[in-house]
């Protein structure tokens, strides 16, 4: 029953959602989160011509790292252990906050991350459980990778170059913001096949499985 309920009701608000962390999760590293953004859209807007969106809620933070940031993921952020040291760390409160933040939204909302399911999700989900946390039992999320890809493995189709494709030009890259925005942009290239995608392909963000 909670299954058909999900899919015959339209997802009123989509937040794109991305992280910078302190490296990949290779060679017994355990990534966290040093930076995180939360970009919501009402549905109306994704198929507007706007091409900035007048209407948004956002939930940026960076966060002090519980271990050291890697060579390459410094370079690609451009942020430094030096940078968050003042920073607070992924706790309780910064989980009640997320909580908070998405239960303003119109409902239901629904996640929106390239390379969700993969990377991105399953460690949101890490943090949280770290903190005895949850997001809403409502929360949706899906994988924008998914979407353009069909869930097969193909060249061509990480972020920049999707959006580069779209729009002849390279994006910022590797900044939590700017990569929600990116996303939000090529998503609304394909905004009527992505809703109807997105009803169907939606799942339920507490049955990602912790990273770690």
């Amino acid at each position: 029953m909670a299954s058909s309920q999900k899919k015959s009701s339209k997802i009123a608000t989509y937040v794109f959602f991305d992280t910078e962390t302190t490296g990949l999760r290779e060679d017994g590293h355990k990534p966290t989160i040093t930076e995180m953004c939360f970009l919501a859209v009402r549905r109306s807007d994704l198929n507007s011509t706007e091409e900035v969106q007048r209407v948004v809620h956002k939930l940026l933070l960076c966060l002090k790292p519980r271990q050291e940031i890697q060579k390459k993921a410094k370079e690609l952020s451009g942020l430094s252990d030096n940078m968050l040291e003042v920073e607070s760390t992924f706790d309780a409160g910064l989980a009640t906050m997320i909580e908070l933040f998405l239960q303003r939204l119109p409902q239901p909302v629904c996640l929106v991350a390239h390379n969700g399911n993969q990377f991105h999700y399953s460690l949101l989900q890490a943090e949280l459980r770290r903190v005895n946390a949850s997001l809403p039992p409502a929360v949706l999320c899906v994988d924008s990778w998914e979407f353009f890809t069909g869930g097969t493995l193909k060249p061509g189709y990480k972020l920049a170059d999707i959006y580069e494709n779209c729009f002849n030009r390279r994006p910022v890259t590797n900044r939590a913001e700017s990569d929600c925005t990116n996303v939000l942009a090529v998503v609304k290239s394909r905004d009527t096949d992505f809703m109807k995608w997105s009803k169907l392909n939606a799942k339920r963000f507490q049955d990602v499985e912790p990273m770690y």
